[in-house]
């Protein structure tokens, strides 16, 4: 991805347009792997991501394709009620 992601399907032929480059590239957001959860939280909301998806390993995920949101996976917990806290350290990231 070169971070001008402009279309998502979003299934039954719906498409959903976006009309602006994404904040990072699959490489830059590489960058997050191996820091604390919360200091990438703040990182990739400051980078421009508009939906920043904390999860655990394992952790079921939606599987919805969302070119504006990043995924942080954590070697520890998250608040499954209160999506913007965690702890641990991020251990893989993808964006979707």
């Amino acid at each position: 991805m070169d971070g001008a992601c402009k279309v998502a399907r979003l299934g039954n032929d719906a498409v959903m347009t976006f009309s602006e480059a994404l904040p990072e590239t699959d490489e830059q957001i590489q960058r997050y792997v191996g820091m604390d959860l919360m200091a990438a939280r703040a990182e990739a909301e400051a980078a421009g991501w508009a939906v920043v998806r904390l999860l655990e390993e394992h952790m079921p995920r939606t599987m919805d394709y969302r070119p504006d949101r990043i995924n942080l996976t954590t070697d520890g917990t998250t608040d499954r009620f209160n999506a913007s806290s965690g702890t641990g350290i991020v251990i893989e990231v993808d964006n979707g």
